[in-house]
Formats: C-alpha cells, sequence, structure tokens
C-alpha cells in the first residue's frame, strides 16, 4: 500500500534536519561557478545534487533499518536461546526433586535403609538393659560380692 507522497512530506526520516540548500554546494568558488551557469543549467545541477543527496540520506536510512532489524534478530533470538536454558535448568531441578520424592534411583533408597537401621537399632539399644549395652560393648557384666 503505498502513500501518496505530499509537498510537505521530506525524504528525511524523523530525526534528521531538514534540507540546507547550501549543503548543495561544495565551496565558495563552486558557488560562484554555478551561479555563472544560466539558471537552467544552474537549477538543473542542484536538482541533479539534491536528488544525490536524497538517495544517500535514504541509503543511509535503509542501513540503520536493516541495522535495527538485524540487532532486533539478534536480541530476539537471545532471549529465546536464554528462555530455553532456563526451561532446561528448571527442568533439570524437577527431575532432581521428583527422583527424590518419588524414591529415585538406587542410592536413594540405600539412603533410607541404612537410615531405617540406624533408627531400629537405637531403638532397640534404648529397650534393652543396661546389663545387655554393656555386654555389647565388650564389657563384661558385673560381678556381685561373692
Amino acid at each position: 500500500m503505498k502513500r501518496s507522497r505530499r509537498r510537505t512530506d521530506t525524504p528525511f526520516g524523523e530525526g534528521q534536519s531538514p534540507f540546507d540548500a547550501e549543503s548543495l554546494y561544495r565551496d565558495a568558488s563552486d558557488k560562484k561557478a554555478l551561479e555563472s551557469l544560466n539558471e537552467f543549467q544552474r537549477e538543473a545541477e542542484l536538482a541533479r545534487r539534491y536528488e544525490e543527496f536524497a538517495r544517500q540520506r535514504q541509503r543511509e536510512e535503509l542501513l540503520k533499518n536493516e541495522r535495527d532489524r538485524r540487532d532486533g534478530r539478534l536480541e530476539a533470538l537471545s532471549d529465546i536461546r536464554a528462555r530455553r536454558a532456563r526451561m532446561k535448568q528448571l527442568q533439570s531441578k524437577a527431575s532432581d526433586t521428583s527422583l527424590l520424592t518419588r524414591g529415585g534411583p538406587l542410592l536413594l533408597s540405600q539412603q533410607q535403609q541404612q537410615q531405617q537401621q540406624q533408627q531400629q537399632q537405637q531403638q532397640q539399644q534404648q529397650q534393652q538393659s543396661p546389663r545387655a549395652a554393656r555386654r555389647r560393648a565388650g564389657r563384661s557384666p558385673r560381678k556381685g560380692p561373692p
């Protein structure tokens, strides 16, 4: 969908300065040389220079837009990569915790068995008499008076 160009439209993008007619002259001697030409030749040369100037501005604007678009794509790509890395990290943490809560690998079940055995031994020791505890510890029982 093309937009018709109005007389107030300029070939400059937003933020660019308006056209300065003096920029068409290279220096003072060029200005004098152009003024010495007849009006038709002078206007043709100035129009040619203006078109060249407008094309240069348009090229710069297109290059800037391309850089911005490329930067936007790279930024989006890095966002996607960062999001994927976070998801992998969260998934690995979730799988680690799910293994722990579900019983997980043999190592976890062995640790639980060891803890249960230790608890049972402690309970048995508390239930036994002091004499049996000493025997287990390697002491001989007390001998009473003969």
